[in-house]
This record gives C-alpha cells, structure tokens and sequence, in this order.
C-alpha cells in the first residue's frame, strides 16, 4: 500500500455526511428533471411523494437530518468530499481482482469492520495511470507492486503539490519474492555443474520487459552482478502495464525455453511460476518435460519483497 500525503492539512475526515430532507428533494427534483428530459416516466420522482415518503419512513430532526438510523441506507446519496473520503486504486490484472475487494469493501465499511463508511475502490488499467492518480491525489491509497512504488516515490519526489508517497503495508506473502535461472539440459556442458556461467552467450527468454520477478530484477543480476553481459535477452512481452502481475510472459518464457525458439536455450522467471509448471498448472507446458528436460541452475538473484 502506499499513502498519498498531500502539504495541506490532513484529509481524512470518515463521518458519514449529513442528510437533511432539503438535500433528498433536491437529489429527487435533480432525477426528475433529467428523466422528464429523456422522456421517461419510469424515472420520474414526484416532489411531493418523495417528501412524503421520506417524512414518513423517518421523521426528521429539529434540523431536518434524516440519517438518524438509515445512515447506511442514504449515505451514498451524497457523495462525500474529498477529505471524507478514502479511494483506494487497484490495478485489474485479473477479473477475480474486483470481486476480492468487494469483499473488503464490506468489511472495511461495516460497523464491525473497519468503519470506514467512505472506503471505495476503483480500478485501473496498468500501475501507470495508478502512480499518476495517486501523485495527483485523484486517489488516497494505492495497492501497488515493487515497481510502481518505485515510480510513485520518484514522481512524488518532483511534485511541489505532494508532500510524499507514504509506505504503509504489505502483504506477508510477497516477501522474499525469489526468481530462478533455468537452462536447458542438453546445453549445459559437464564441467559447468550446472552453474549460471553457463548462460554466457545464450540465448535467454524472460517475462515482460516490466515484470520485476521476470525481466527487471534477474537481468539486472545476470549482467551486473554475475557479469554475463553477452547473452542474447529476448523479453516476451504480454500485459505491459501490469508489472508482471498476470505472468503470462514467464509462461511464454519456458514456453520458448522448451520449444528452442529462435535459439532460447535458458529463462529466467520466478520461482512461483517455475514451481507451477513442475506441478502441472500451466496450460501449454508439459510438467514432466520441464522437470526432465530444464534444470535451475545453482546461483540466482537474491529475494526481494514484492
């Protein structure tokens, strides 16, 4: 997670706003009129029903406040403010991803959750987008990956509005993320015992040229710390935008690994997805072929928290 903080006062103000029946007439008077204009009678919101409806089904303060009791049932009538707020954005890598946070949504706006009744989510595209809404503080909190928080503290860094990107959390599962050096076995030499010298002037398949578990991290280790800067990188690039999150570029890697394909002789790609293919769970990789035909070569870059 990472905390948009901006120079002014802080922002955070979580009370639910307050709903007074002159508010509601004129949310209701509002649709009508739009309706009336499109010339459709299902939407039109008789004035005096609704003021009827209202009064009756809650009577009303001394000061007109209905939210008394139907708090939860009125409060997205009005949208709250920016310093009632709390928007969170999270990247759609995958369809499953809106789905789970509805699941937090709730909890993190009940009353025996987070009581954060203002809690909403919305999704992006790619971390891109993200990092520039969070920096402009079109969103409060970003569910962000190791590259795109890098991204927001440099573009924080030179914005004057926003006076840093705060880490806030993560998830105990993305530490120690690790990715492996894979070879094909018939191109290893005996005397090399299966070592990462072995990829001097191979030909290496990689994840897309964004992923850090995929490309970034392991060839930056290939090539400034083990020194094997004449290979061949070829980076299969799928979802940029997304960092790595869908893997399917680390699949197309050991794909192309396998199949030889213009000459890929080694991949490097996370230990996870490797594991996955040995087990079976990747579409279009024969597990038993991996495991008979590909070893993973004795040294890799060091882990790192995803």
């Amino acid at each position: 997670f990472q905390l948009h903080r901006q120079v002014s006062t802080p922002r955070y103000n979580l009370q639910p706003p307050t709903l007074n029946l002159t508010t509601m007439l004129r949310v209701g008077s509002s649709l009508a009129s739009r309706a009336s204009r499109r010339h459709d009678a299902s939407f039109i919101i008789n004035r005096v029903v609704a003021a009827r409806s209202l009064s009756s089904a809650t009577p009303a303060a001394a000061d007109g406040d209905i939210s008394s009791g139907t708090r939860s049932k009125w409060q997205f009538m009005v949208p709250p403010t920016q310093k009632q707020r709390l928007l969170m954005g999270c990247v759609a890598y995958d369809p499953a991803v809106g789905q789970i946070w509805d699941g937090i949504k709730d909890y993190l706006t009940s009353s025996s959750g987070g009581k954060l009744p203002h809690f909403d989510y919305i999704l992006f595209t790619n971390y891109e987008q993200q990092v520039s809404a969070l920096v402009d503080g079109h969103i409060d909190v970003a569910w962000n990956g190791p590259v795109a928080h890098v991204m927001a503290e440099d573009l924080a860094a030179d914005n004057p509005d926003c006076a840093l990107v705060e880490s806030c959390g993560m998830r105990d599962v993305d530490r120690d993320f690790r990715t492996v050096a894979l070879m094909k076995r018939d191109c290893l030499e005996g005397g090399e015992e299966w070592s990462v010298s072995a990829m001097k002037g191979q030909t290496i398949a990689t994840g897309s040229s964004d992923s850090p578990q995929g490309h970034l991290v392991p060839v930056d280790w290939l090539v400034h710390t083990v020194g094997i800067d004449d290979s061949i990188i070829i980076p299969h690039e799928y979802d940029l935008g997304k960092h790595g999150d869908t893997a399917v570029g680390e699949i197309e890697a050991m794909k192309a690994m396998l199949a030889g394909s213009d000459g890929t002789s080694a991949a490097l790609v996370s230990e996870m997805m490797y594991q996955r293919g040995l087990d079976g769970a990747l579409d279009g990789i024969d597990a038993e072929e991996l495991r008979e035909s590909v070893v993973q070569l004795r040294e890799r870059p060091a882990g790192f928290d995803h």
